[in-house]
């Protein structure tokens, strides 16, 4: 499957608890290193969780009380880990391609930091061992791939996650997650469309703009 290419998933407007589970995730991802010696996906994610899940211990009440510093956390840890820019891209859709460059650039960045306002504060309920790697189906080939996931939440439910991950620049980033079969990037690709086909993609940035500020405000 190219990472240019949809990629599967069900109705957009299913299972809404997408992006909490992305965030929590999206935060196991280790460090790139040179191909050669790149572990496989499941390797590199299972070899992480106990050192988050650590920092998470150490710091909880410190970043609870301090958004900035969980956020400054986010931006360090979660970010480098997302090809935010294909599934930017993949939202998008045709509206990417009639964009500007410098609207595509805004879009990524205000798509990221409403990600952050609202659902950061997830990374903060994680632990080791709320999450399972199951192994993978078949050999790793190509440059991008699938890992199985499931996590366990506090309240008992238990949600099983497909990540699809591109290889590109030496590192495994993820493009895309299917909660329980949801593609999260269809929710928001089926979601922003008819919002930039009712106003336009400028409309759009400065509403997600306004919302991430709003959240933010809210837990200050």
């Amino acid at each position: 499957m190219s990472a240019a290419e949809p990629l599967p998933g069900g109705h957009p407007h299913a299972h809404r608890g997408a992006a909490p589970l992305l965030a929590v995730l999206a935060a196991l991802w280790g460090d790139p290193v040179a191909a050669a010696d790149m572990p496989s996906p499941e390797q590199v994610v299972t070899a992480t969780v106990a050192e988050i899940a650590e920092v998470m211990a150490k710091r909880h009440d410190e970043l609870a009380a301090d958004r900035r510093k969980l956020d400054a956390l986010i931006d360090e840890v979660l970010r480098p880990r997302f090809d935010l820019e294909t599934t930017c891209r993949l939202i998008l859709g045709p509206h990417w391609k009639t964009a500007t460059p410098e609207q595509q650039r805004r879009f990524v960045e205000t798509f990221y930091r409403f990600l952050v306002a609202s659902y950061g504060h997830s990374l903060l309920d994680f632990r080791a061992d709320s999450l399972t790697i199951h192994p993978a189906k078949e050999p790793l080939l190509g440059s991008s791939t699938q890992v199985r996931t499931t996590i366990k939440l506090a309240s008992g439910r238990v949600h099983h996650i497909d990540l699809y991950l591109r290889l590109d620049a030496r590192r495994w980033r993820i493009v895309d997650a299917l909660i329980e079969g949801v593609s999260y990037v269809r929710t928001y690709r089926g979601d922003f469309g008819v919002e930039i086909r009712a106003t336009s993609l400028d409309a759009l940035n400065e509403r997600l703009e306004a919302l991430a500020a709003s959240k933010l405000s809210a837990v200050k």
